[in-house]
């Protein structure tokens, strides 16, 4: 990527819950403390970092924002090699 002129580009990704649109702010809430903490139990935490993944949980917001930028990322890499979507 660094020879096609995206020095900064992060080929790194993410694994993450969605949720219906409409859901209940309530619930999304909800969902995240729960995930978010069953991501730090040890046993999970560590069967994913012997699997390579960095166990880094977010809320909906930086979620959001992560999705928002890398889409964003990937939207440059399209145009500048002039890819179109089928």
């Amino acid at each position: 990527m660094i020879e096609l002129g995206f020095a900064d580009f992060d080929i790194s990704g993410a694994m993450g819950v969605f949720a219906p649109a409409g859901t209940p702010r309530e619930a999304i809430d909800r969902l995240s403390v729960e995930f978010m903490r069953a991501a730090l139990l040890p046993d999970v935490k560590g069967g994913m970092a012997r699997d390579g993944f960095v166990v880094a949980p977010t809320g909906p917001a930086e979620y959001n924002a992560f999705i928002r930028a890398k889409t964003e990322q990937i939207r440059s890499i399209a145009k500048a090699a002039k890819i179109k979507p089928d």
